[in-house]
């Protein structure tokens, strides 16, 4: 069980003596089997010590840092972006200066816009946190 006998004797008697009744249900089982069932009664909860590092192995996967999310302003597509955008979908005809103040002006408002919203719900949170 790899559990030392002081561990046994800390324990309550009624898991004492479900340790028992379980070796004495399970004896002619193979060892693995006998294992993990006796580890499931001296847990007390029914998880065995291997359910439990697995938990252990989930839960720290979990507190990896992740990706950074990106802020929706990022997102939003830069000029550069726009003009080959454009470029591909028109590479037949001429790019006109007139064009290009166009879809500067297009990323310029877009970018204000994302801003403000984000600057709004930063308001909203700062507003409703105790």
């Amino acid at each position: 069980m790899n559990t030392t006998i002081g561990a046994l004797k800390n324990r309550p008697d009624e898991v004492r003596l479900a340790l028992c009744k379980t070796y004495v249900n399970f004896w002619f089982c193979d060892k693995v089997t006998l294992q993990r069932e006796l580890d499931r009664v001296i847990s007390v909860n029914g998880r065995t010590i291997s359910d439990i590092q697995e938990h252990e192995k989930i839960k720290e996967k979990a507190k990896a840092p992740s990706v950074p999310e990106q802020s929706a302003a990022d997102t939003v597509p830069t000029l550069n972006e726009l003009f080959d955008d454009y470029f591909r979908r028109n590479s037949h005809s001429h790019f006109s200066r007139e064009r290009h103040q166009h879809l500067a002006e297009i990323a310029r408002r877009r970018q204000q816009s994302e801003q403000e919203r984000i600057i709004q719900n930063e308001e909203r949170e700062r507003k409703f946190r105790p």
